[in-house]
């Protein structure tokens, strides 16, 4: 008989404890055996993480029933090829949920250790002048999922866009889920990745690294704005794709748009902007 579960916190896939524990749902159960997925399988990967970083700050709770085998101690490691395996069939589900059940995305981060909260430490001991850097290129730490980084579901689409070996430009790259994406479904693609803020960019190069990224995926910590200058990679025509969500200050934002508008006088590129709507019709005679 399964266990009563209180009513989901906004997602349909989870339940949120007053103990601060996520308790996975039998929908969610179900999803994950459409794509060869066991409970047992993502119960060992994800006491793994916890041994490899025993002040990982989500909890989970998986359904007792499909875990009834014990924990099995030479399950794969951080560094080990089977750990690519299980992202990769999650990202699989990812692409078959309906936009509203993106809460598959809770689990991936959980894996891939991409967690806001693993920055405090390090942004405490920050010193005062970057802080104001961070407060002045609207970094916007700590917001709602939705506001503050792109489901998976969105970031596959992007990658889609990539032609075969070409580039994926991430202006605003924040812990490098996208990074992660490409690395798992697309092979081939080259990804850059430009973030400012530097807490974040050594979460998703640690988590690159330990998926035996290379020089293929690379995530650097970058200023855009103010007298920051992008790098554009010397490529073909039509290879590179750039992605903007909606990381920056006007001024910034301003900037990059110019910068860009001089490389369209000399390259074919395809940009994807997210949630830019007002943004850009305040910077129309820039683009």
């Amino acid at each position: 008989m399964e266990d009563e579960l209180p009513e989901p916190l906004l997602t349909p896939f989870w339940a949120f404890g007053s103990d601060g524990v996520l308790t996975m749902h039998a929908a969610l159960l179900a999803k994950l055996r459409t794509v060869q997925v066991s409970v047992h399988e993502v119960q060992s990967q994800l006491d793994a993480a916890r041994r490899t970083d025993p002040a990982h700050t989500v909890e989970f709770a998986l359904p007792h029933a499909a875990c009834a085998s014990t924990h099995d101690e030479s399950a794969p490691t951080w560094a080990a090829p089977a750990y690519r395996e299980l992202p990769f069939k999650l990202l699989r589900l990812v692409r078959s949920l309906t936009p509203n059940e993106f809460d598959i995305d809770i689990l991936l981060d959980a894996l891939l250790r991409i967690d806001e909260a693993r920055i405090l430490p390090a942004l405490r001991a920050c010193p005062l002048s970057r802080l104001r850097v961070y407060d002045h290129e609207h970094t916007h730490f700590f917001r709602p999922p939705a506001e503050s980084y792109s489901p998976y579901a969105e970031l596959l689409r992007v990658i889609d866009l990539v032609p075969r070996a070409g580039t994926l430009l991430d202006l605003g790259s924040g812990m490098g889920r996208a990074a992660m994406a490409a690395l798992l479904v697309r092979r081939d693609v080259h990804y850059i990745g430009y973030e400012v803020v530097l807490e974040r960019v050594r979460v998703a190069n640690d988590a690159l690294a330990r998926m035996g990224a290379g020089g293929r995926v690379r995530v650097f910590c970058r200023r855009l704005g103010h007298r920051g200058r992008l790098k554009l990679p010397s490529l073909e025509d039509n290879s590179v794709v750039i992605f903007m969500f909606n990381p920056f200050a006007p001024a910034t934002l301003r900037h990059m748009l110019a910068q860009l508008r001089v490389w369209a006088t000399k390259h074919r590129f395809i940009i994807v902007f997210k949630a830019m709507a007002e943004e850009l019709a305040a910077e129309h005679r820039v683009w």
